[in-house]
Parts: structure tokens; sequence; C-alpha cells
């Protein structure tokens, strides 16, 4: 008879504690945070209705009125309330007209001063 002898290797595990892990950088790629502008929304001082505008348009129109985008922003009242006020209604019977509830912070302001940031300039004058 032919004695054949085979050894079998089995592997040892080492303790958790001896183990060396490998650090990996995720699959995933670096995603760069890009800086966004936030769009200037226009809210009605006297209806308290908004609507999104870009921030050029508002330096264009501050240019134009000798002020800040804030003034701007503070004073913007709606098309359909421009026309009201320059019909010569309070800006109080204006929120009667289009049934607002809406607390305005320019009721005290002269029509003079609020159309001041409304509406079209004169070009030339």
């Amino acid at each position: 008879m032919n004695n054949m002898t085979t050894t079998v290797e089995t592997p040892t595990v080492a303790p958790k504690s001896q183990v060396k892990r490998k650090t990996t950088q995720s699959a995933q790629p670096k995603v760069e945070k890009i800086e966004r502008t936030v769009t200037p929304k226009l809210v009605c001082q006297v209806t308290g209705v908004g609507r999104y505008t870009n921030a050029q348009y508002l330096q264009k129109k501050a240019a134009a009125r000798n002020c800040s985008t804030a003034e701007i922003l503070s004073f913007y009242v709606s098309r359909d309330v421009a026309k009201l006020l320059r019909s010569g209604k309070t800006v109080a019977e204006i929120q009667g007209i289009l049934g607002s509830t809406f607390e305005s912070p320019i009721m005290d302001q002269p029509i003079e001063t609020i159309l001041r940031y409304n509406g079209k300039t004169k070009k030339g004058a």
C-alpha cells in the first residue's frame, strides 16, 4: 500500500483587534457645492401678493431711480395697485377694493413716495 499523506492548510483568523482594515474612499465622487443666488421676490406692499424677479432687473430699476434695491423691494406695489394710486385712491381704499387684509407697512407713506419707486421712469429727464 501506498502511504500518502496530504496536508491541508487552514487559514487562521486573527482576532478583530489585530485586523488591519484598508481605508478606501467611497465609490461616489465628491460633489462640489455650487453657490446659488437667492431669487428676489417682489411682494406688493399693499396686497401682499408676490412675484419672483431677478437681481439684474432690480439693480437696473434701482440705478434708474438713484436708490438701493432694498428700497425698491420695500416700496414695491403691483401694477394694479399703482394704477389705483395714480387715480387718487388711498392705500386703505385700494385694500377695500381688492379685498386685501394684508397689514401694509407703507400705509402712512405719501402716494408720491410709493409711486416714485414703481412704474416707468422718463429717460433723459
